[in-house]
């Protein structure tokens, strides 16, 4: 069988937070090329070079609205699932001789400098086969019978078990339509009613409204922790729909669900046993414990951060106090406990200055305007340098959305104790031009 080494990922798996994002540091910036070995045989790979994950909307571990830009979610997942950015994927390793053996063979990879001295390798500081495992699953909450006397009706995933399951989505919301006031049989055709945030509203010229589309809303729970679900049937208007437009409909509705709970009991190992119809051939099982939930802050403050950080431009963002205001609204672990923040306080105040002015730059021989942000950091809050460097990295995707599709933009980041600096390649704008 041809072995494809393109298709090889790697996790960082140490334990040991100052070696893995050294090693982050290194894979990206001082990885010069690499070579094959197997006993005598020598294979050298010029041109392989190792992609950081997590920035690829493939890469996504939770659904996206595909109206949001990117950027955002890189933003939150790095700061609620940072395991995940430290996956590597090998990339353009040209094809292997067919004589090569790919039973067993050694990987060396070369640097432009020596590893630190005080790196911790072990034999799992570079794990294979390993991928992150999100506890999502679809299920189905209890009917619901819509009359028009209420304004919106509770949204259960489920009577029996409340705290076996939570809602993270609202997928779907359909019922069955009766013929002639007859029962409703297993064939019946299903009505799908629209949701009212899909931008999708039919164009309705008589001035009775006649559409009738759902909306899933939330409020912070008195009786547990995270939120309570309601689903609401209104008009293009907000207007509650009479009792005729429902027709006796019993709705269906399909959910995006989370175990709630439950996930955060185990621990390393305790993932192992396969209840689909077609159990994996191969065994599996967790190799780090399964993280807390994590529900939005719905409270004044941290909402109006949030919507604020999501309705900047560029000459706003670009701007100190903007950007760690920024970085502390979407570091949902810290809001939830302070001493669980990804970037503490002491972390965000090292970001000592911020600098933009405009560049031009060549691109396939066209001029094109562009923004070049420079961030002077102080290293001493942080573990290393290499913690410095992945939050460099996200920035800098983070940075690009707010350019214009026309555009780009570029960032650098100075050491301000080493006086060291690092640049990240220009990234194209997402933002369209109005």
């Amino acid at each position: 069988a041809m072995l494809d080494l393109n298709k090889i990922t790697f996790w960082l798996g140490n334990e040991d937070d100052y070696t893995r994002h050294q090693l982050y540091l290194w894979f990206c910036e001082c990885l010069m090329d690499a070579e094959l070995i197997a006993g005598e045989y020598r294979l050298p790979l010029p041109d392989l070079w190792l992609e950081a994950a997590g920035f690829d909307n493939r890469d996504a571990l939770l659904p996206w609205p595909k109206n949001v830009h990117s950027g955002y979610r890189v933003l939150q997942e790095y700061f609620c699932y940072p395991e995940a950015f430290f996956f590597f994927h090998l990339r353009d390793v040209a094809p292997l001789p067919d004589d090569f053996p790919i039973n067993a063979f050694t990987l060396r990879l070369h640097f432009n400098r020596p590893l630190p001295a005080d790196i911790k390798l072990r034999q799992d500081s570079l794990r294979l086969h390993c991928t992150p495992a999100i506890n999502l699953f679809t299920h189905y909450a209890e009917p619901v019978r819509p009359d028009g006397r209420m304004a919106e009706y509770p949204l259960r995933a489920s009577h029996k078990h409340p705290d076996a399951y939570d809602i993270f989505q609202v997928s779907t919301v359909t019922s069955k339509v009766k013929v002639s006031g007859t029962e409703i049989s297993p064939g019946s055709q299903a009505r799908v009613w629209p949701e009212f945030e899909s931008f999708q509203h039919q164009m309705e010229y008589s001035r009775q409204r006649e559409v009738v589309y759902w909306h899933h809303r939330t409020k912070t729970s008195l009786l547990h922790h995270g939120l309570e679900h309601s689903i609401a049937f209104v008009h293009a208007d907000g207007s509650i729909p009479g009792s005729s437009r429902f027709n006796d409909d019993v709705i269906t509705t399909s959910l995006i669900c989370t175990n709630r709970m439950i996930p955060a009991r185990l621990h390393t190992g305790d993932i192992c046993v396969a209840v689909n119809k077609n159990p994996a051939v191969a065994s599996f099982r967790n190799v780090t414990r399964p993280t807390l939930p994590l529900w939005p802050v719905t409270d004044g403050d941290m909402h109006w951060s949030l919507i604020s950080a999501m309705n900047l431009n560029y000459l706003s963002l670009l701007d100190r106090e903007t950007l760690i205001q920024i970085l502390r609204t979407f570091d949902l672990p810290g809001a939830h406990h302070p001493q669980r923040a990804r970037l503490s306080r002491q972390k965000l105040d090292a970001i000592e200055k911020l600098e933009t002015k405009p560049v031009d730059r060549l691109f396939k021989g066209v001029p094109v305007r562009g923004l070049a942000t420079t961030l002077w950091i102080r290293p001493d809050p942080f573990i290393c340098e290499g913690e410095i460097y992945l939050l460099g990295t996200v920035l800098s995707h983070f940075f690009a959305l707010y350019a214009s599709i026309n555009s780009y933009h570029c960032l650098k980041i100075i050491n301000t104790e080493s006086q060291e600096s690092w640049e990240w390649q220009e990234k194209m704008g997402q933002h369209a031009l109005i």
